[in-house]
């Protein structure tokens, strides 16, 4: 080329041009090196350039399976035109950013859902960690696309890479739990493991996600499995709720209450009522947490159990973590039992016990043996 391709720029000023072009701006400061470079490149436009870009758009038009990118840029970078990589990743990055879906970028043969001044810099570092493929859709590709787009995006689109960004940042903005939790239908688990794990938008689209919900490719997608997508993605979207609902169920029948927002009050006064016998500093913290008035109910649950849990809020839970928080509901709800039995002795009320049949007969067993084995029988329990 001739000495008036831009050689001599620095990699910074090249990465200050991707931005402007990755967010669509074409107004740079006079005189800057960046708006020379922008205007060789894309506005003067001249016959080297021009063949540049040619070349670039033949390799992505001959990728219809994988190509690594070091060999455009082995290319490019001898004779006749001698360009520096910087140069070949700014133009190459131009011309993917109008391609839209037709190119998949993968980087060590994961797919790359944005385009980036930091893939920019990756790009430069290492191209022979870069593969582009052209994506080929038929008719019925796309019509399958444009129905999996309307559960899956809420919106109708025949764009798989916009698609494919849509799903994955579904379930990638979905809580720690759900994202982790065993507790979902099968059909649900292989949907979001499949997302969660996908490399490649074209296998994911086409062949994961349809085997995940039964069938065995887009090829068999009736109206069923419709239905199943937007089963599957309902249930990721309400699983935290579901959890929540499981924590209050079983934090309020632990303590005989039934779980309404009303009778947050009645386990309040439950907790106030032995405030004078809660030695225990852990259970006085969760004493105070369960007093607290100046927060929402949902908010006011998600504080309780991370507090009983003594684990992070419950959005970053295991399915161990909610395992455990039960045993230490039913822990506390012993204590909170034991003292408010002290609790009534101390007021000289009568206590009563609901006692089920089976454990009143054993009473009344231990009851019928003599004193000393009675006392044998306490000692080994006070053990």
């Amino acid at each position: 080329m001739s000495s008036s391709k831009p050689a001599a720029t620095g990699t910074k000023d090249i990465r200050n041009v991707i931005k402007h072009l990755l967010n669509k701006e074409y107004i740079f400061k006079e005189d800057s090196t960046e708006k020379e470079i922008f205007n060789e490149l894309f506005i003067t436009d001249s016959e080297e350039i021009k063949k540049l870009k040619e070349e670039i758009e033949n390799f992505i038009q001959e990728s219809d399976s994988k190509q690594n990118i070091q060999n455009l840029y082995e290319k490019l970078g001898k004779a006749p035109y001698g360009i520096s990589n910087s140069i070949t990743s700014l133009l190459l990055l131009n011309i993917l950013l109008k391609q839209g879906d037709k190119v998949s970028i993968f980087e060590k043969n994961i797919f790359q859902l944005e385009i980036s001044d930091l893939l920019y810099d990756r790009l430069m570092a290492n191209p022979q960690n870069f593969d582009l493929q052209k994506n080929v859709f038929t008719d019925k590709k796309k019509e399958y696309l444009e129905k999996f787009s309307k559960i899956a995006c809420c919106t109708q689109t025949d764009n798989l890479l916009d698609i494919t960004k849509s799903i994955f940042y579904k379930v990638k903005n979905l809580d720690k739990y759900t994202q982790n939790t065993s507790k979902l239908s099968s059909e649900t688990l292989k949907l979001r493991n499949s997302i969660l794990n996908a490399k490649e938008p074209n296998k994911l689209i086409f062949n994961d996600i349809p085997i995940a919900l039964g069938f065995k490719s887009y090829q068999n997608c009736n109206n069923s499995f419709f239905t199943a997508l937007e089963k599957s993605i309902n249930e990721l979207d309400g699983n935290y709720s579901k959890l929540t609902k499981e924590i209050e169920n079983f934090l309020f029948y632990s303590f005989e209450l039934k779980p309404e927002e009303k009778n947050k009050k009645k386990l309040a006064q439950k907790f106030n009522k032995i405030e004078e016998f809660i030695s225990d500093d852990e259970l006085k913290i969760i004493a105070n947490n369960i007093k607290i008035e100046n927060l929402s109910y949902e908010r006011w649950i998600e504080r309780v159990a991370t507090v009983i849990n003594k684990r992070n809020v419950p959005k970053n839970w295991s399915d161990n973590d909610l395992a455990d928080f039960k045993k230490k509901v039913m822990s506390t709800r012993n204590e909170i039992k034991s003292l408010e039995l002290l609790h009534a002795q101390s007021k000289g009320l009568k206590v009563s016990l609901n006692i089920d049949n089976e454990l009143k007969k054993l009473l009344d067993k231990i009851n019928s043996l003599p004193q000393i084995q009675r006392l044998m029988l306490v000692s080994c329990i006070e053990k």
